[in-house]
C-alpha cells in the first residue's frame, strides 16, 4: 500500500511558530515520531500521519495561539512546495495557476480536497476533509482550513491586486468569539457554521497575467509533477516513495545516495524494491523514460538537452535506450504525439 507523504516544509514552518509562542519545538517534534532528519530539507518527505500527529499534539498546547494555522500559512511561501510551487508561480494567469493547484494537490498529502465552481461573477474554491484518510475533529479542521485561507489569500499578489485574493469566506466552523480575528487575517468578509468551507474570488481575476510567469518553464515543472502524479497513481509501496524522491532531486542519486535520503541502508532498500517485483535500476530506467516521453510530448526542448536533463551525460545512451524501450526513435515519438 502507498505510504502517504507530505513536503517536511509544513512540519517545519509549524514547529518555528511554535517556538516563536514559547512551546519546546523539539520536544514535540519527538513525540510526534519526526526526527531531525526526516525534516532536515523543505522538499523532503514526511510521513503524513507523523505530521497529523504533530498538529494534534500543537494544538493540545496552552501556549499554542488560536490562529495558529493563519501564523503558518501566511510564513509558507509557494516555492516552499517544490515543484509544484514552481508550476504554479510560472502560470500564465490565475486560471492556468488554479488549474495546476487542484491537479497536483495530491503531490503534497494533503488532509483536504479542493475543487473550484463558478457563482455569478465569482468563483468559489471549496475545501472538504478527505473522508476515510484523517480523524479530523474541529480543532484540526479548524488548523487546517486557516492554514489553507492564509496561503492562498496571498496569492492577489502574483496579479498585482495586492494581498487579499479573497473578496469573501465561508467557513464550516463556530467562530467561538475570534471573528474579529479571522477579519484581520483576511481583510475581507467572513461567515461561520456553513455545511462546507468556501473562498469567493471575482471571475474577472482568472484572467489576469502573473507577473512571475513563464510559460516554457512553467510547462517544465508541470511536466515534472505529471510525472509526479502518474507515480503515485502506479507504484506503490517503497517503489512509490522511490519516484517521489527521484522527482524532487537536481539529479538521478545512486542506491547509496537514495538509501539515505529514505533513512535505511542500502542493502533494506534493495530487499524492499523486491519485495514490489523491482530493482532499484528498473525504477530509474522507468523513471527517466517517463521524463523524456513528458519532455517530448510537452515541450520543445531540443532531444540532446532532454537527454542532459534526466541524467544522461552521453546522448547516444538515451537514444538507445529509449529505441529499445519505445519501438521508435525520441524524434519519431515527438511527431507521433503531436
Amino acid at each position: 500500500m502507498i505510504i502517504e507523504m507530505t513536503n517536511a516544509v509544513y512540519a517545519t514552518k509549524l514547529l518555528e511558530q511554535l517556538e516563536i509562542n514559547g512551546v519546546n519545538a523539539d520536544d514535540l517534534r519527538l513525540k510526534a515520531g519526526i526526527t531531525a532528519s526526516e525534516i532536515e530539507f523543505p522538499e523532503s518527505l514526511l510521513q503524513s500521519k507523523k505530521y497529523h500527529r504533530l498538529v494534534e499534539l500543537a494544538l493540545q498546547q496552552p501556549e499554542t495561539p488560536y490562529d495558529l494555522g493563519f501564523r503558518v500559512g501566511e510564513g509558507t511561501q509557494l516555492l516552499d512546495h517544490g515543484i509544484m510551487g514552481y508550476a504554479i508561480l510560472n502560470s500564465h494567469d490565475m486560471y492556468q495557476c488554479m488549474q495546476r493547484y487542484i491537479r497536483y494537490l495530491p503531490l503534497t498529502g494533503p488532509v483536504m480536497d479542493v475543487s473550484m465552481q463558478r457563482q455569478e461573477k465569482h468563483m468559489a474554491l471549496r475545501l472538504t476533509p478527505l473522508v476515510g484518510q484523517w480523524n479530523i475533529n474541529v480543532h484540526t479542521l479548524r488548523y487546517f482550513t486557516q492554514e489553507w485561507l492564509a496561503s492562498l489569500d496571498m496569492w492577489g499578489n502574483l496579479i498585482d491586486i495586492g494581498r487579499g485574493l479573497f473578496t469573501e469566506v465561508k467557513v464550516a466552523f463556530a467562530a467561538d468569539g475570534h471573528e474579529n480575528l479571522y477579519r484581520r487575517h483576511l481583510h475581507c468578509p467572513i461567515s461561520f457554521n456553513h455545511s462546507v468551507t468556501e473562498a469567493l474570488f471575482p471571475e474577472k481575476y482568472l484572467t489576469l497575467p502573473f507577473s512571475t510567469g513563464n510559460d516554457s518553464i512553467g510547462d517544465i515543472c508541470e511536466a515534472q509533477c505529471q510525472r509526479l502524479l502518474a507515480a503515485l497513481e502506479h507504484h506503490q509501496g517503497w517503489s512509490a516513495q522511490v519516484y517521489q524522491k527521484l522527482s524532487r532531486s537536481p539529479k538521478i542519486p545512486n542506491i547509496t545516495e537514495m538509501a539515505d535520503l529514505l533513512h535505511i541502508s542500502p542493502r533494506t532498500l534493495r530487499r524492499r524494491l523486491e519485495q514490489d517485483g523491482k530493482t532499484y535500476q528498473q525504477l530509474v530506467v522507468d523513471f527517466r523514460m517517463a521524463m523524456a516521453r513528458q519532455y517530448l510530448a510537452e515541450t520543445k526542448l531540443p532531444v540532446n538537452e532532454i537527454a542532459d536533463l534526466i541524467g544522461y551525460s552521453n546522448p547516444a545512451n538515451f537514444y538507445r535506450t529509449f529505441r529499445e524501450l519505445e519501438q521508435m526513435t525520441p524524434k519519431n515519438y515527438r511527431s507521433q504525439y503531436r
